[in-house]
């Protein structure tokens, strides 16, 4: 299994443990950064109300147009859930993101994100790793006061636990 595997397996299983516990559930869930919305069928299969943001603006764009909602409709709308997968990476200003992120959110919401580690540089646009306290400190900071942060895979190489990247849960 390849390291790209790995992380699609293990955001998968993140995201389905969510769906699981019911955080869709009849929420409204923006997937900020959705590129070609790879989660859609999982989160309104879990009851949620799937809206998609992305653009070509943004670094490390892979989607195909095919956003549901445009930043205007982001920015004068407030979710019960929002859903970021590995778009840290290329945000030029990760704190305001999340501060931005934040101010979307209904006072009872939760910000799902996963993170790469140390993975190797991609492309230009890939800007930032993280670490667990970073990603910790990042929530905090852009005004989450409930955060829980986990290692969500890694790989084992010479004899080293190597974190393929991490998941956060995080609340105002």
């Amino acid at each position: 299994m390849s390291l790209r595997d790995i992380e699609r397996e293990s955001i998968r299983g993140f995201l389905e443990d969510h769906a699981n516990a019911g955080t869709f559930s009849g929420q409204l869930v923006l997937d900020y950064g959705a590129g070609k919305s790879p989660y859609r069928a999982l989160i309104k299969d879990g009851g949620g109300d799937y809206l998609s943001y992305d653009s070509p603006e943004y670094g490390g764009y892979v989607g195909d147009g095919g956003s549901d909602v445009d930043l205007g409709y982001v920015e004068s709308h407030s979710f019960d859930v929002i859903v970021t997968t590995q778009t840290w990476q290329y945000m030029g200003d990760p704190l305001n993101e999340m501060r931005f992120l934040r101010s979307r959110l209904h006072e009872w919401g939760v910000l799902l994100a996963t993170v790469p580690g140390c993975w190797p540089w991609i492309e230009k646009d890939d800007l930032w790793r993280f670490t667990l306290s970073g990603v910790e400190r990042l929530l905090k900071n852009a005004g989450f006061s409930r955060v829980s942060a986990q290692e969500r895979a890694h790989v084992n190489f010479e004899g080293e636990r190597w974190p393929i990247g991490w998941q956060a849960t995080a609340r105002p």
